[in-house]
């Protein structure tokens, strides 16, 4: 999911009105023993976004600001919007080291993951980057390929 901030409440310090966010598909409760334990992922209390309330469809959502990744300005909705599925994708890609064989790296795909686990390994394994490490990965391992 991805929009504009058009209102914020008392509480809230990271985003502000105006801002451009992706949002998380998934809120978890933050109080069960799997989030007090840094597994999150594995909620027991999570609620999926346009399933267990209004998500992508709605004309405007409420969500927690912990959900909320800003985006840039130059990042145009169409890209915004891959946010969370990109993230997702690049934390399944980063979990495992990738085999090393001749036939997985001749794989683009491969190479971009392989790069942006080190960017992402570069800046100290730290989440919140994820799509910003995956668009550099892309951009130099396709500049290697037109040389």
């Amino acid at each position: 999911m991805f929009g504009e901030v058009v209102e914020v409440g008392r509480e809230v310090s990271l985003v502000k009105v105006c801002d451009r966010v992706a949002a998380e598909s998934h809120l978890t409760c933050g109080g069960c023993f799997q989030c007090r334990t840094c597994q999150a992922h594995v909620c027991k209390n999570y609620r999926i976004l346009g399933i267990d309330f209004d998500g992508a469809y709605a004309e405007f959502v409420s969500l927690p600001e912990r959900v909320l990744w800003k985006t840039a300005p130059e990042i145009p909705p169409e890209l915004g919007c891959l946010h969370e599925p990109l993230g997702n994708a690049v934390d399944a890609a980063i979990a495992e080291p990738v085999v090393d064989s001749p036939s997985v790296n001749d794989n683009m795909e491969v190479r971009i993951a392989e790069r942006a686990y080190e960017l992402h390994h570069h800046r100290g394994g730290h989440h919140g980057q994820d799509l910003d490490d995956w668009l550099t990965a892309e951009r130099e391992v396709l500049s290697e390929e037109s040389c």
